[in-house]
């Protein structure tokens, strides 16, 4: 684990946002690259997708403040404090205000951002571990790890790791320990659930089947898998035994309340319209094709 991946022209490139950098933008390449596959305008489509990447990130930074991050801290390179369902929702929410405007299918957006979110997830989560964040529950496994004490090097202050400095808030570590104690690296199982939902959407896109409702299985597969995961998400803000429900159970039962939805319904994909009197006239639907 590495807290600083390495230096650039004397600037410290911290792990996280590399990862979480990379993330977003090998989505937007894969997103691009299936709009190709449907013919799609690539220009709509890119413009679409950079909407999509700055609503994900603003929407994801507010979330963490709805949950608990200091306001001041959202411009701290050095602190991560994001939350992926506030992600999510940010880049459906753009998509949904622009593929109207823009002229673009909504069935194909919808399916290909089914792809690509979590595509960007998993690598992201990549970022979590070297950062030390989103850690598991201390655990004596063979396949637990220990996350390393960051000091300041200009003040001497202890800053990270996420998981040393919560062990060190509630006292299983003390300032003079060089590591956590060892947890469970739930953030590389996060990572190679969110390749494999991303690999069955992508084989179902370029085989065109489930037209439309990609969308919806990409919310069954995420919801159902993340509700399993999150019961081995310690408290962060008390201790760091598995904390039980939390509010991550409760979006992904949303999830999969939505996805099921999707899945099931006769014709999954709604018209949107942009007009004065009804801004989303969710009664007209698009035809199958």
């Amino acid at each position: 684990m590495c807290h600083v991946l390495f230096e650039f022209a004397g600037f410290p490139i911290y792990s996280y946002w590399f990862f979480y950098g990379l993330g977003l933008s090998s989505s937007m390449l894969l997103a691009i690259w299936l709009a190709h596959r449907r013919g799609l305008d690539l220009r709509k489509v890119l413009l679409l997708s950079v909407a999509a990447v700055i609503s994900a990130v603003v929407f994801a930074r507010l979330a963490a403040v709805f949950f608990g991050t200091r306001f001041s801290d959202l411009l701290d390179l050095q602190k991560s404090g994001h939350v992926s369902f506030g992600g999510i929702l940010g880049a459906l929410i753009i998509i949904v205000l622009l593929v109207r405007p823009l002229k673009i299918s909504i069935t194909d957006v919808f399916d290909g951002s089914a792809c690509a979110i979590p595509i960007a997830q998993g690598v992201q989560r990549i970022g979590c571990f070297f950062n030390g964040c989103c850690f598991g529950p201390v655990s004596t496994s063979f396949f637990s790890v220990r996350f390393p004490k960051v000091v300041n090097e200009t003040g001497g202050q202890v800053i990270g790791t996420s998981c040393f400095m919560h062990h060190l808030k509630t006292g299983l570590v003390s300032p003079s320990d060089l590591y956590s104690l060892p947890v469970f690296p739930i953030q590389l199982i996060a990572s190679l659930v969110c390749f494999a939902v991303g690999g069955i959407c992508i084989w179902l896109f370029l085989r065109k089947r489930q037209r439309g409702r990609i969308l919806g299985l990409y919310f069954v597969l995420y919801g159902a898998l993340r509700f399993i995961l999150q019961w081995y998400r310690p408290d962060y803000d008390k201790d760091s035994t598995v904390s039980g429900w939390n509010a991550g159970h409760s979006v992904c039962l949303l999830m999969l309340f939505v996805g099921f939805i999707i899945l099931f319904s006769k014709n999954p994909m709604m018209k949107f319209s942009l007009s004065r009197k009804n801004a989303f006239a969710w009664m007209k639907r698009l035809p199958n094709n």
